[in-house]
């Protein structure tokens, strides 16, 4: 399956949801064929991890989109541009329990409290200047 194939599938996935603003689309792969298993709004601190990763302003993005003022041939430009090959950048979920003292909880996103964002040249020193 092409790129174009997977695009046009995930463009109706996130019509029929009626999702507006940065999405998720997650797909699986099933045998030979990939298959959406979901669509779900972008958290903030998946979209700060966006703007790091790609240098582009998304929250902008959606506000430029929003008030009418979006250049997508602009964006068209410069979503070509990202080099993942140049930095990793790695975000860790925080949640609340810890220094509420509960030990024993499901990690779910939704009670997700925020996140640790780090950016480095390399995967190990990403994850070493989170650790910190």
């Amino acid at each position: 399956m092409n790129i174009d194939s997977l695009v046009q599938k995930a463009k109706v996935a996130v019509k029929n949801q009626n999702i507006h603003g940065l999405v998720q689309v997650l797909f699986y792969k099933d045998q030979d064929q990939i298959k959406i298993t979901g669509v779900r709004p972008l958290r903030i601190t998946e979209t700060v991890l966006l703007n790091m990763s790609t240098g582009i302003n998304w929250i902008g993005v959606l506000v430029r989109m929003a008030t009418g003022h979006l250049n997508i041939e602009k964006i068209k430009k410069e979503v070509p541009k990202i080099d993942s090959s140049t930095h990793f950048t790695v975000m860790q979920a925080s949640f609340p329990f810890k220094q509420l003292g509960v030990y024993d909880y499901k990690k779910d996103r939704s009670l997700e409290s925020g996140a640790k964002l780090s950016i480095g040249y390399t995967i190990n020193e990403a994850t070493k200047k989170l650790l910190k």
